[in-house]
């Protein structure tokens, strides 16, 4: 038994480890255009369905950004790490009506306003340099 496996026991977990092979996503290989509907059949072979019926109380666990990925494109549910339920077993949440369990616990993805500003700073002055150099241009014709 690897140390995943005994993990969620070990936290009191009741898992079940799907016996589905490849998610299909395999890195990049789903991402290719000439690959994806393969990849979206090795995902429904097993993986795919098996989420599908999986009550809105079961959490949804693949530690492989692959395979979470897979499952997102596939589903309307987001799988989370293992280390994500692990969080969620210290820092319990007053439940709340989520259409999902993990919906209540997974975290948004983290906003950067600074390095946005940044961005559109950056965009700002680059868009004044070349103005500035078109009209330089311009005069010395």
């Amino acid at each position: 038994m690897t140390p995943e496996q005994r993990m969620p026991k070990a936290m009191a977990i009741e898992a079940e480890l799907l016996d589905s092979g490849c998610c299909g996503l395999a890195g990049t290989f789903g991402y290719e255009a000439e690959h994806y509907d393969i990849s979206m059949q090795i995902g429904e072979r097993v993986l795919l369905p098996r989420v599908r019926s999986a009550a809105r109380d079961t959490l949804i666990v693949a530690d492989g950004f692959s395979c979470r990925q897979q499952i997102m494109h596939g589903t309307p549910r987001r799988p989370m790490h293992l280390a994500e339920v692990m969080q969620m077993a210290l820092h319990p949440m007053a439940k709340q009506k989520k259409k999902y369990v993990e919906t209540g616990h997974t975290q948004d993805e983290p906003g950067y306003p600074v390095l946005t500003a940044l961005a559109g700073f950056g965009a700002l002055v680059g868009g004044i340099i070349y103005a500035l150099s078109r009209s330089v241009r311009k005069d010395s014709r």
